[in-house]
């Protein structure tokens, strides 16, 4: 039983929880193999909670297994606690930064050693078809296109923390970008008059003291942040400057856009991807193929001889090339795009396309089947074996590392896109990944229905008896009613069921909140949701940017005028509008010089754009926000027409 840890709050250890899980599991797939001893050095080594022996005690899986159920299995056992990184696990939080670190220079030092290689007259040749396949696809850079697409990302970015980041949080004084994002960013307010206005009026109400900072907080380096991957890893990402974020999206919506126009639509290759790892696992033909620090591996050099000379250019200008690294070393990067950059992953598909498609032509002995075709979603790849040898080729002239551990093109397996086959069954595990080691009572409840439903989602309640008897156990420990939910509901709501008048074998027994019946078919029933922490905000302009698509409203185009004397200011010796003048024109301080002549005319309401009669609507209002990375578990009514019955 997991004994909760009393204190201010009741908290309940998760780590007992997965390593008792995992031991329920192994005794379950013991059964179901009809070998006692499949598993006997793992479940021996759960017993002794001694989490370095139980990582190395992990059963191998045979390259050359062919029995499906038996790979499933071991697959399973694998991967349980792979994404799972516990308090006092192999490798401590220091050991796993300083690895991080060490892996991204040695990208550097090894991309950088490139430019040194002598030039292979094939290779050449290969990657001048690549470009002009990528030239095809992309076309001419279009700045109207590119502005109308910019939106600012979701997450953090230089100053904008996590849990503040919203989209009135990203218009705030001073915005963070480089210097050639600043200036672009100034010639695209040029067509957006309400911005002006909105910073205007948020300047003015907060009065003259306020108006001495500078619109700008311009940035001439990125700071790396690192995040879990799995228990031996840690994920690098890399924060764009705020205006860099909105710079990059559009660009990424712009090549997202051009690969569709190609057949290639992102939003829906994941599942293509699936299906073709299906097939693939069944005739063996195809490859799937994944790279270690694929965007990372993408060089400056490369992507300058492979891209458009126009849109290369413009990703110069919204990139910036100096990385600080966790341990507080800096370093030039030979990367041309981080995980963190709008277009990187866009950008990563369009360019492996290119290289693959490429290849394809140039092999002479390949005959290309007639309903094959190659397929590419980030670094996830598929394409034919006949291709594979002048793709590792390819790939190690143009500096790309090939993950073996993730790449199959020999057996009955294949994995591509969250998508795992043997001899065309799907073999996908549950991983559960690691978060507070001890949570409270809700969060506790809702971690139990994840896992149920995760596991129930792969395995049969016949299959995995003890396992599901011990989370439900732990259900009813906790005092309460387990609740049942429609199975379109997320995993941490309840206990999904296909059925609600029926209660699945393993809930026999136990106390459950039996969903009702409450007239003209409407079934009512209770669950468990994360209600997110919510601020108040009364900065309405710029989500109102945002539900226009970008775009500004004719009277916003036709009223501003920042010179209007009739708009509200405070009445001093030197007025708030010549301030937020001299600010935005950059006539004092150390961002002197950064906007353009024509930005300097709109804010000086001498364009003619502005030259209408001026206007304005107030309209006071206040909503609220959800804190990104905070909330808590909280019961919730429910109800639908449409359970099966």
């Amino acid at each position: 039983m997991n004994k909760p840890v009393v204190g201010a709050e009741t908290k309940f250890s998760a780590e007992d929880m997965m390593l008792k899980t995992a031991s329920c599991l192994v005794s379950d797939l013991q059964d179901c193999l009809g070998d006692p001893g499949e598993f006997y050095l793992f479940q021996g080594a759960l017993r002794t909670l001694n989490i370095t022996r139980i990582r190395e005690s992990i059963p191998t899986q045979a390259e050359n297994e062919d029995d499906s159920y038996r790979f499933k299995a071991i697959y399973q056992i694998q991967n349980l606690l792979k994404r799972y990184r516990f308090q006092q696990d192999t490798f401590s939080e220091d050991e796993l930064i300083a690895k991080a670190c060490k892996g991204f220079l040695a990208t550097q030092s090894r991309l950088a050693l490139l430019k040194e290689r002598p030039r292979n007259s094939f290779y050449e040749a290969v990657l001048d078809t690549a470009s002009d396949y990528i030239h095809k696809v992309l076309g001419v850079y279009d700045a109207n296109e590119h502005q109308n697409a910019c939106r600012f990302g979701n997450g953090a970015s230089v100053g904008v923390r996590s849990r503040l980041a919203c989209e009135a949080a990203r218009w705030e004084w001073p915005i963070s970008g480089s210097q050639e994002q600043t200036k672009w960013f100034s010639d695209f307010v040029v067509e957006s008059p309400h911005i002006m206005r909105y910073w205007y009026e948020r300047m003015n109400a907060r009065g003259e003291n306020d108006l001495t900072s500078q619109p700008y907080n311009v940035v001439d380096s990125l700071t790396m942040t690192l995040v879990p991957k799995s228990f031996k890893a840690l994920r690098s990402i890399v924060p764009n400057t705020t205006i860099g974020s909105f710079i990059t999206d559009g660009l990424g919506r712009m090549i997202q856009r051009r690969l569709k126009r190609n057949g290639y639509d992102i939003t829906q290759l994941q599942m293509e991807h699936r299906a073709r790892a299906c097939q693939a696992s069944i005739h063996k033909m195809d490859v799937t193929l994944d790279l270690s620090a694929a965007s990372d591996s993408l060089s400056v050099s490369l992507m300058e001889r492979l891209l458009p000379h126009d849109w290369y250019t413009e990703m110069c200008a919204s990139r910036i090339g100096v990385v600080v690294l966790p341990d507080g070393s800096s370093c030039e990067m030979e990367t041309f795009c981080t995980m963190g950059i709008g277009f990187t992953f866009p950008l990563q598909t369009l360019v492996f396309l290119g290289l693959l498609k490429a290849t394809e032509k140039w092999t002479d002995s390949f005959r290309k089947r007639n309903w094959a075709h190659i397929t590419v979603y980030g670094d996830d790849m598929i394409f034919d074996r006949g291709i594979l040898h002048n793709v590792k080729l390819l790939f190690s002239y143009t500096g790309l590392v090939i993950n073996l551990d993730k790449s199959f093109d020999e057996g009955p397996f294949r994995e591509s896109c969250g998508g795992d086959f043997h001899h065309g069954l799907d073999v996908r595990p549950f991983q559960p990944e690691s978060g507070d080691a001890h949570v409270g009572k809700s969060a506790y409840e809702a971690l139990l229905y994840k896992f149920i439903n995760g596991f129930r989602r792969r395995w049969t309640e016949q299959e995995i008896p003890r396992t599901l008897n011990y989370l439900v156990t732990q259900l009813g420990n906790l005092g309460m009613e387990i609740k049942l939910v429609p199975s379109n509901y997320p995993d941490v709501a309840g206990v999904q069921c296909s059925a609600y008048r029926n209660l699945p074998a393993f809930l026999e027994g136990s106390r459950c909140a039996r969903p009702k019946v409450v007239g003209n078919g409407v079934i009512r029933f209770s669950y468990l949701r994360l209600t997110p922490e919510e601020a108040k905000e009364e900065r309405h302009d710029p989500y109102y940017w945002v539900a226009l698509g970008g775009k500004s409203s004719t009277t916003d185009s036709q009223c501003f005028d920042i010179t209007n004397k009739s708009l509200p200011q405070k009445s001093t010796s030197r007025s708030a509008t010549a301030l937020i003048i001299e600010r935005l024109c950059g006539c004092e301080g150390e961002n002197g010089g950064l906007l353009s002549e024509s930005f300097r005319k709109v804010i000086l309401g001498q364009h003619p754009r502005f030259l209408g009669p001026p206007q304005q609507v107030r309209v006071d209002l206040a909503t609220y926000v959800p804190v990104r990375h905070s909330g808590s578990y909280t019961r919730h009514l429910g109800s639908t027409c449409f359970w099966d019955p």
